[in-house]
């Protein structure tokens, strides 16, 4: 990972498995923004490159297309812990598919996984999507604060406003896509963040 910017120090939330809601979303995942139902996904395979100083950020973010699906409108969170969230909405002009999984490059971070925030015995918990998140046809799912997401967990350098973060996407039918994810500041515009409770992880 490469940036010249430094991380921001702040909330905590790091487990893997389930996260429960309780703090402010301004740290690891969501934001002000509720879940939304998707219509069907595939999980992501991150490319093995580290992330890219802020220099190359503006050319980072184009419509990244693939077979039947076109994703856009990505970005990563600014880091205020070990942890980030990449947000993105997926278009698919075609038959269903499923974001299977999320990669990340080692020297990035420890892991990347499709989260979902669910209710549970009254709290709001993010939690691994197992199964996938199904991507419906000719449909759109959207992954943004407070909702479905790709959680970054562990990351080995602060991701500052600029810095690029590489993941890869795994699509069960169009299969592995690199994308580059600009981190944006919790007050940028696309739902970054917003006041509501931050969700734990379950376990």
């Amino acid at each position: 990972m490469n940036s010249s910017k430094p991380f921001r120090a702040g909330g905590a939330f790091i487990a893997a498995g389930v996260i429960t809601l309780g703090g402010v979303f301004a740290t690891g995942c969501g934001g002000g923004d509720t879940a939304t139902t998707p219509t069907a996904a595939a999980t992501t395979a991150l490319p093995a490159s580290p992330t890219l100083p802020p220099a190359t950020a503006a050319a980072a973010n184009p419509v990244v297309k693939v077979g039947n699906l076109e994703i856009s409108n990505i970005r990563a969170r600014a880091t205020v812990t070990d942890t980030t969230a990449v947000y993105l909405t997926i278009k698919n002009n075609g038959a269903a598919d499923t974001l299977l999984s999320a990669a990340v490059d080692p020297a990035v971070a420890a892991m990347a996984q499709v989260h979902e925030v669910v209710a549970s015995g009254g709290t709001m918990v993010m939690q691994e999507m197992k199964a996938g998140l199904p991507i419906p046809a000719n449909g759109t799912v959207e992954l943004k604060s407070g909702g479905y997401h790709v959680m970054v967990m562990n990351v080995k350098k602060p991701v500052a406003a600029g810095d690029i973060v590489p993941i890869t996407l795994v699509f069960e039918k169009a299969g592995s896509v690199a994308i580059k994810a600009p981190g944006q500041d919790d007050t940028s515009a696309g739902g970054m963040g917003g006041a509501s409770a931050s969700p734990t992880m379950a376990h």
